[in-house]
């Protein structure tokens, strides 16, 4: 026997309650797998170098990386550019690595580094790079977009558009932890 209204409405509200966090408990169990998943999926994206070679991700777990999502005819992207290489030739003793990953054609990114040499690997990925970003925030699947992973490869940061010298340190910042 519940008793009077204030004691049942008491008991429906904490059962409400009660659903609604089990509830949050199952998202957020399904939010996690999903973005395990998704960075997975980073990590085996079918990319290559600009001349023609298979590229992999792999190689730098266990290292601080930053990916810089791109492409030649994003003027943002060529703008951060100066500023990722000034900070990848200051971090790469402490084993930072920052890969560009281009959504354009090899022979476009082969003409841009003609003009602007890049210190970092420049690789060149699918219409399938640009969509992976989606599940680490990119949402509107936009460039510039970037991401950075500590050591043991936990998404760290994000950030969409281009970024200016202040927020590149912060994101690297978190990377280097």
């Amino acid at each position: 026997n519940l008793g009077g209204a204030p004691e049942r409405r008491r008991f429906m509200v904490g059962m409400g309650l009660a659903i609604a966090a089990g509830g949050l408990g199952v998202y957020a169990s399904i939010r996690m797998r999903a973005n395990h998943e998704s960075k997975q999926a980073l990590w085996n994206l079918p990319l290559q170098t600009l001349d023609g070679k298979p590229y992999s991700l792999n190689q730098w777990r266990g290292r601080p990386l930053v990916l810089n999502f791109w492409a030649t005819w994003c003027e943002p992207c060529r703008e951060e550019m100066p500023l990722l290489a000034k900070e990848y030739a200051k971090h790469a003793p402490k084993s930072l690595q920052i890969v560009g990953i281009s959504v354009d054609s090899v022979s476009n990114v082969q003409q841009f580094t003609k003009k602007v040499p890049v210190p970092y690997p420049l690789v060149i990925g699918s219409i399938s790079a640009i969509d992976s970003t989606r599940s680490l925030g990119n949402s509107s699947a936009s460039l510039p977009f970037t991401v950075a992973f500590n050591r043991e490869g936990t998404l760290v940061d994000q950030h969409l558009g281009g970024m200016n010298a202040a927020q590149l340190e912060l994101l690297l910042a978190k990377a280097l932890v």
